[in-house]
């Protein structure tokens, strides 16, 4: 399956999209239709986990994290780091 493009991302196989977050999270609600996770089957508990612990660098130096699901903007989070400081 070829890519295709949409606003932010590309996607990578039938069911998932990989976003570019060099957006803010206002750009990113301005692009895409907004829904709370539950509307479109999410557990919110598990993503504010996911966010927390990439927050905290469990898994390196992550800028930003958006969950876009049957073509809805569910979640979305963003870190300021320094990185002088790394």
């Amino acid at each position: 399956m070829m890519p295709t493009h949409r606003p932010g991302g590309v996607r990578a196989s039938g069911r998932v999209w990989l976003l570019l977050l060099c957006l803010t999270p206002a750009t990113l609600r301005a692009q895409w239709p907004t829904a709370s996770p539950a509307a479109v089957g999410l557990d919110s508990t598990v993503l504010a986990a996911l966010a927390a612990d990439m927050g905290s660098g469990k898994y390196g130096l992550v800028d930003g994290f958006a969950v876009v699901r049957r073509g809805k903007l569910a979640w979305s989070s963003q870190w300021r780091r320094n990185y002088d400081s790394v």
